[in-house]
């Protein structure tokens, strides 16, 4: 029993990072958290999904400065002080969400999903919320593969990745078709799901006329 709950530790770590790391203001706490999961994730080896990641964020630090100076100079009226507020918070929010998403990846290298779900189930939790928790953890990393998969297919009709820091117009062949391919998959868990809680309001019923 004490074996079937072992893939809880991971998700119960990742549950106190996700809460934690959003009142945490010290880059010095921060970046050693991030240095910490960069080496758990080479000790794995570094995958196509995390690589991508990374390297899609980093292409959008020329495009997010701009929208944080102009935030900084609202809250500081003035635009030396505003490039500093602006640079200070948005180096911030993607340590922050580099911490979530690489956690995440990590636990879902580490822990299989039938053994979470596993012992999800083997505590009692619900079956909706194992569906839920399941879900959630493996959002980000279908999100990576199916950008992955994009690029490679916009590479093979002369797509040159390197656009992405001078032209955002180039963003609009990767993201159009995984905008598109995330709605199709939310529309067909949503059928699913409710497919589901029709079994599940019938086997509710069957439980209240058995007592």
């Amino acid at each position: 029993m004490k074996s079937k709950l072992l893939p809880l530790l991971p998700l119960a770590l990742l549950l106190l990072l996700s809460v934690s790391v959003f009142f945490v203001e010290s880059y010095w706490v921060l970046f050693p958290v991030q240095a910490l999961l960069l080496l758990l994730h080479l000790q794995k080896g570094l995958n196509r999904a995390t690589a991508l990641l990374f390297g899609l964020m980093s292409m959008g630090l020329p495009w997010m400065l701009p929208l944080f100076w102009i935030a900084g100079y609202e809250q500081t009226g003035e635009w030396r002080a505003g490039f500093v507020w602006g640079l200070t918070n948005m180096l911030l929010l993607l340590l922050r969400l580099l911490i979530l998403i690489t956690a995440n990846l990590y636990v879902i290298r580490v822990v299989p999903l039938p053994a979470l779900t596993g012992a999800l189930s083997a505590i009692g939790l619900p079956e909706k919320a194992v569906l839920f928790f399941s879900t959630l953890l493996r959002f980000i990393p279908l999100c990576s593969e199916e950008a992955r998969r994009i690029i490679e297919v916009q590479r093979c009709r002369e797509f040159n990745p390197r656009r992405l820091f001078y032209d955002p117009r180039a963003l609009l062949p990767l993201f159009v078709p995984l905008f598109v391919g995330q709605m199709k998959k939310a529309h067909d868990l949503a059928l699913s799901l409710e497919i589901r809680h029709g079994a599940w309001k019938r086997a509710d019923k069957r439980k209240e006329q058995n007592k």
